[in-house]
């Protein structure tokens, strides 16, 4: 019954199942215009509710793919260039064409097709879905490995996994465009670096990467910024609850659009990478124009909007600081026992680092190393009483959680 449905009338219609065109050449917005011409049946509304929801699932695991992908291309190319050392070029240039060939797109190119009959992602949306589906695999890699590898392993295994990736598909590409082996492998290597480092300037994707190094602490541009920012537009609010609110907003723009900015510095810095490699007779404004940078911009900050929704929710919820996750309390804590101890090694006339200062009361604060005298004596003692609740009670759930765990491994 998905090629019917009833019409105002009551009557059975044939659908029209011409699937939409190409994105590359469609109308780039986030949803599709017309998923409801035929008016708003239940059929209708069903079958453009499974389609999307299918259609943004299948986007995720075409952005985990050709993360994969990228790093098996790599390794691909690695082996042709070892096969013609040995002479071997016949099947040297046989892996390099392999390589090329987009294996993620071709193995969904079917179920795509039938999805977008019903779907109302348009060109962004599927952007959005395969972005997510990319840092997602980032983010749960580094998470397992953190356990084994602890935080800086992690990070030196996320990075390194992004890096490789960035770089095998940029080798890919730059055969495409008629590059020699020894520009397709300079490209490649510029652009996994440019794509690294633009993870470390900003932390646009909020606290679901700082476990592997991105944005860790208050260190990062964006993080620095748009606390700057929310605290001046807020500072003549009166009541507490509006200014978190209207705060935590700014905040959480702010760091959705870094992310957007973040794809423009690695757009600009791939465009580079292309005229110091296989393009340098092009001239670079026309690269920089080629890398479609506010496309880049949108699709970057509303994956990065979209990723951090349930940290906007529960800092709402909990009504904390959506970048520091911190209650006021909290916060007057760590800053009033960070000023005091970066004055007193100052003193001292040691060199201090600020952000690792913050780490370490933060991480103090956290463990409950920090006295109930030096507590209440920055916040009062009915502060004190509320953020020891509020301690107690995490520290409650966090044990019954660890529990459950147990039980379910004896099991």
């Amino acid at each position: 019954m998905a090629d019917y449905y009833i019409d105002k009338n009551g009557k059975l219609k044939k659908r029209d199942k011409a699937p939409k065109t190409d994105n590359t050449n469609s109308p780039k917005t986030l949803f599709q215009k017309g998923a409801f011409e035929d008016g708003y049946q239940f059929g209708d509304v069903t079958n453009a509710a499974v389609g999307t929801v299918a259609d943004a699932g299948v986007g995720f695991l075409k952005g985990a793919g050709r993360l994969v992908e990228g790093i098996v291309d790599l390794g691909g190319y690695g082996v042709a260039g070892i096969a013609d050392l040995f002479g071997a070029d016949n099947f040297a240039d046989k892996t390099r064409k392999a390589m090329q060939i987009d294996a993620v797109g071709k193995m969904t190119k079917g179920i795509d097709e039938e999805l977008d009959k019903y779907s109302l992602l348009g060109y962004y949306g599927d952007a959005v879905a395969e972005g997510i589906g990319q840092i997602g695999t980032v983010i749960l890699t580094g998470g397992a490995a953190a356990g084994s590898l602890g935080a800086v392993g992690a990070t030196a295994l996320t990075s390194g996994l992004m890096g490789a990736s960035s770089m095998g598909s940029g080798i890919g590409e730059a055969y495409q465009g008629g590059a020699t082996d020894k520009e397709a492998w300079a490209y490649g290597a510029m652009k996994g670096a440019v794509d690294m480092a633009s993870e470390w300037i900003f932390g646009g994707l909020g606290k679901g990467v700082k476990a592997l190094g991105f944005g860790k602490g208050l260190s990062s541009i964006d993080d620095v910024f748009a606390r700057k920012v929310s605290g001046l537009i807020t500072k003549h609010l009166g009541n507490e609850t509006a200014q978190k609110l209207l705060g935590n907003a700014v905040e959480y723009a702010i760091k959705s659009g870094a992310e957007g900015v973040e794809e423009v510095l690695a757009g600009i810095g791939t465009a580079y990478a292309k005229k110091f490699s296989y393009m340098s007779k092009k001239d670079i404004d026309e690269l920089i124009k080629d890398e479609n940078l506010l496309e880049q911009f949108i699709v970057g900050s509303l994956t990065s909007a979209i990723a951090q929704g349930g940290d906007m929710f529960r800092a709402t919820k909990n009504r904390t600081d959506f970048v520091t996750g911190h209650t006021s309390s909290e916060q007057k804590i760590i800053d009033n026992e960070v000023n005091r101890i970066i004055e007193e090694r100052r003193a001292n006339g040691e060199k201090v680092k600020k952000s690792d200062v913050y780490n370490d009361v933060e991480y103090s604060l956290k463990k409950g190393y920090i006295g109930t005298d030096t507590i209440e004596s920055i916040v009062g003692e009915n502060a004190y009483n509320e953020y020891k609740k509020a301690s107690d009670t995490e520290k409650a759930e966090t044990e019954r959680l660890k529990n459950e765990i147990s039980s379910l491994e004896e099991k």
